[in-house]
């Protein structure tokens, strides 16, 4: 399957975003006359497919844009032109509980586009592993992310444990209140034994556990029925 043809269906791929990426950047410099400076703080899905390689698509690329100058007519363009989905490029995420105002001092430079004009900037490591946990959804990609990060960050022989973990929360969100307990005790897990748990056999659960989730919703449970079902997923 070519990278266009994971976009038709509704992924992106490392190759995919990095086109899109410079198709973006050419078009916001032609647009102010190479005026702008557009810095992009890219966390997530594509964070990780840009840093790691145990995950290869992404359903959309979730970003802060630091200076507010994203164009919604320019990523439509591009969304065209490499038959993207409509919003394969948003910073909704900005509005969630992982999002934290001090994701620029920890972020780390990984490209720049369109002679300067957008720079993309990753969240990765610790401070990604951090996001994951303070999200800590059993039914979308954060636990199979969580054990991803720490399995690479051990196989690249970084120094990794408990204390260094609290100190990117810390950093990252001033206190341990937002964290989900069942994600951070599962990382504190993952990184005293990291092959205790096979990578695929988390993504199936986080799977069955969405599948089960789409069928709860089929059934018009209210918000309290849901959030019981929610409580019961399990990994």
């Amino acid at each position: 399957m070519t990278s266009l043809d994971k976009a038709s269906n509704g992924l992106l791929d490392k190759q995919t975003i990095e086109k899109a990426f410079k198709e973006l950047g050419n078009l916001i410099r032609k647009r102010t006359n190479g005026n702008a400076y557009c810095e992009l703080i890219v966390v997530g899905g594509a964070s990780i497919l840009l840093n790691y390689g145990f995950r290869l698509t992404t359903s959309d690329i979730d970003c802060s844009d630091e200076y507010k100058v994203l164009m919604n007519d320019l990523i439509s363009f591009v969304a065209s032109k490499y038959n993207l989905p409509e919003y394969w490029i948003n910073s909704n995420f900005t509005n969630t509980k992982s999002y934290s105002d001090n994701l620029k001092r920890v972020s780390s430079h990984y490209k720049s586009y369109g002679n300067g004009v957008l720079e993309i900037r990753t969240i990765k490591d610790l401070y990604l592993l951090a996001m994951k946990i303070v999200s800590g959804r059993k039914y979308k990609n954060d636990y199979s992310d969580i054990l991803g990060i720490i399995s690479i960050m051990t196989e690249k022989k970084m120094i990794i444990n408990k204390e260094l973990l609290d100190k990117a929360i810390i950093e990252l969100y001033g206190t341990h209140d937002v964290i989900d307990i069942d994600a951070y005790d599962f990382a504190l897990e993952v990184i005293k034994n990291p092959n205790k748990y096979h990578y695929s056999e988390i993504v199936d659960r986080e799977n069955t556990n969405l599948n089960t989730i789409k069928m709860s919703v089929h059934t018009n449970m209210n918000q309290e029925e849901l959030e019981y079902v929610l409580s019961k997923l399990d990994l």
